[in-house]
């Protein structure tokens, strides 16, 4: 059986004139099917959330929500779980059912109610 694949995620510290990648782990218990990402949100240099999903939105089965976080800025990602809570340096997260992330650090706080796609603040 050949290896998994690893996702790349691809840095960028000249505004896009280059770029390097940046592998991205996958969670245990990853599953067999295509992983779409959304945008990093970094809430606060060097801490953000990055969050994605396998599988396709809509259809059955449903898609399984990924989430790593990074505490340098992006450099590396770690594969957190993607139901429940967690915190790490600071940086809280609580996914209450699937497809809805609310992070919050310091004071802001910040919720996505589609994957990761869009987020609102409050």
């Amino acid at each position: 059986m050949a290896a998994k694949p690893t996702p790349l995620l691809f840095e960028t510290t000249d505004g896009g004139r280059s770029s390097q990648p940046v592998a991205l782990p996958l969670p245990p218990g990853a599953p067999q099917q295509p992983l779409t990402l959304q945008p990093p949100a970094l809430v606060s240099l060097p801490d953000g959330i990055l969050a994605g999903y396998f599988g396709a939105l809509g259809r059955v089965p449903g898609a399984v929500m990924a989430l790593w976080v990074t505490a340098n800025g992006g450099t590396t990602w770690q594969p957190v779980a993607a139901s429940g809570q967690g915190s790490r340096d600071g940086l809280h997260w609580q996914v209450p059912y699937r497809g809805t992330i609310t992070l919050s650090f310091q004071s802001h706080t910040w919720t996505s109610n589609n994957d990761g796609r869009t987020w609102t603040a409050g």
